[in-house]
């Protein structure tokens, strides 16, 4: 969880993103790489949100999704207008684990009340408010 993070380039969000995921061993620098290497604009699912990754056997080790908020919006293509505020950096090790957290990502991004918290730069309010919603 990163919260008013500055980045103004795709790649440097995408970078900034995926730090977590390669900290804790989830993901490796070669699935960052594929990440950067697919069109940007297709990781945009909504107005505001991104949602990168790559397939499972371009490095993930493990199940995982960080979630950055950037401080200002960023140009990451033209879908939605094109400008991002909110990545979640997806990692999953097959079809069954991306179904299931896709679930859990429609069930926090439609709830306006998560995207206060998250704005709001709290961290420990974040992780409370995806433990009452996620258990």
């Amino acid at each position: 969880l990163q919260l008013n993070v500055n980045a103004n380039l795709p790649k440097e969000v995408i970078e900034i993103a995926s730090r977590p995921l390669i900290d804790k061993n989830i993901i490796t620098k070669s699935y960052v790489q594929k990440v950067l290497d697919r069109d940007y604009n297709d990781f945009i699912i909504a107005p505001g949100i991104a949602l990168p990754h790559s397939a499972p056997l371009d490095g993930v080790k493990n199940i995982g999704m960080s979630i950055t908020c950037l401080k200002y919006p960023c140009e990451f293509g033209d879908k939605f207008d094109g400008k991002v505020k909110y990545i979640f950096m997806l990692a999953t090790i097959d079809n069954s684990t991306h179904l299931g957290i896709l679930e859990d990502l429609m069930q926090i991004i439609t709830d306006k009340n998560f995207f206060l918290c998250l704005q709001s730069g709290n961290k420990s309010e974040v992780i409370e408010y995806l433990k009452r919603t996620l258990s």
